[in-house]
């Protein structure tokens, strides 16, 4: 059998062993490809990391210890994204290589490939037993097809230009769908017809996320902003959704803990940004990754994010630990605190290592030539 066959069985057997993770013996990063890090998961009761990468690779890590576990190879071109179904112990990969692969995540072996007629952009897989798997290209259409036979099953053409990111809400009932049409789109999965289409951000949507509970939708965009809306009392309708603003770049990945309480989000800027999903304000920053940050994920509970970037590093945090740069252990680095305040006149939230007087963001100081910025 298969090295990951056997990490997956430990997972099982020895769950209740492992899920206390001791933090000194927990590598915070690590390299995890040569190149650009694309997309990450934490799956498997957080005992394992699936990565993938513009180096044509997936890549299987044991969370404790960073170990790679497995790498699959199949690809000829830049993989974007990845989806794991921890029921059925499958893999979804897409491609530039205008392809998609349904992995058998304990052997490593295809189940089945598709080529599309244009570069794959995104995929996912829905993890409710309904056996669908959706993948986005970049001419605007999306895909559904059935994981038992690998047949088409629908194709839409629901946007009018790239699609960024797709995902199946929790129940499988809804799919939403994004672009740099500046849109993003939820879709009826049964009936293959549009329920929402949602407009406001001002540039390309890059992601999306529905929280466990099927109630709140979330939009990040280069737009620099992360939108939430009540998708389910369409309180946004009349009071508009929640704009989250503290990135300084383009916002590339959100996603939501499994108890519905946080929203994670990162990109450009490097922070990685923690919010409270219950008053929509920012909880913690953190700070590591040297590049562009392509992925964030929200492994079981609510205490560990993982992040991968382009500087070819996954990064595991603490959210427990607070609004700290968290850095590799390994590398005997000191973690640098760093505290989150609300600037006074423009209340636009920042971070800070010493809390400045009067309590004033970079910006609003720029415009105070008299006062020190240091």
């Amino acid at each position: 059998s298969s090295v990951f066959t056997y990490v997956r069985v430990e997972v099982m057997l020895d769950h209740a062993a492992k899920t206390d993770h001791a933090e000194d013996e927990t590598v915070t990063e690590f390299r995890a490809h040569k190149e650009c890090v694309s997309s990450c998961r934490l799956v498997y009761s957080d005992q394992i990391i699936v990565t993938t990468s513009y180096d044509k690779s997936i890549a299987i890590w044991k969370f404790s210890n960073g170990a790679k576990v497995n790498e699959l190879r199949g690809h000829s071109h830049n993989i974007v994204a990845c989806s794991v179904d921890e029921v059925e112990n499958r893999l979804l990969s897409g491609s530039w290589d205008k392809s998609i692969i349904l992995w058998d995540s304990s052997s490593g072996k295809k189940l089945w490939q598709q080529q599309h007629t244009s570069l794959v952009t995104t995929c996912h897989l829905a993890t409710d037993g309904k056996q669908l798997a959706v993948s986005g290209t970049d001419k605007g259409i999306y895909y559904l097809w059935d994981l038992r036979s690998g047949i088409l099953v629908k194709e839409i053409n629901g946007h009018a230009n790239s699609l960024t990111c797709c995902r199946f809400s929790h129940d499988g009932l809804n799919l939403c769908t994004c672009s740099v049409d500046k849109l993003a789109r939820v879709w009826d999965v049964r009936m293959n017809r549009s329920l929402l289409t949602l407009s406001g951000h001002i540039n390309a949507v890059s992601s999306c996320a529905f929280s466990y509970n099927n109630h709140q939708l979330c939009t990040a965009s280069w737009d620099k902003t992360v939108r939430v809306y009540d998708v389910a009392s369409g309180a946004y309708r009349l009071d508009g959704p929640h704009v989250l603003k503290n990135h300084d770049g383009i916002v590339s990945g959100c996603d939501f803990s499994k108890d519905n309480s946080l929203m994670a989000s990162c990109g450009y800027d490097l922070n990685v940004n923690i919010w409270n999903m219950n008053t929509c304000e920012l909880k913690s920053c953190f700070k590591g990754h040297s590049d562009w940050i392509q992925d964030v994920n929200f492994g079981q509970g609510t205490k560990w994010v993982v992040t991968c970037a382009k500087d070819g590093i996954v990064r595991i945090w603490n959210t427990e630990a607070g609004s700290h740069f968290y850095k590799g252990n390994l590398k005997g680095q000191k973690n640098l605190g760093l505290e989150v305040a609300k600037c006074e006149k423009c209340e636009r939230m920042f971070s800070f290592i010493s809390l400045p007087e009067p309590c004033l963001c970079v910006f609003c100081r720029l415009k105070r030539p008299s006062d020190s910025l240091i």
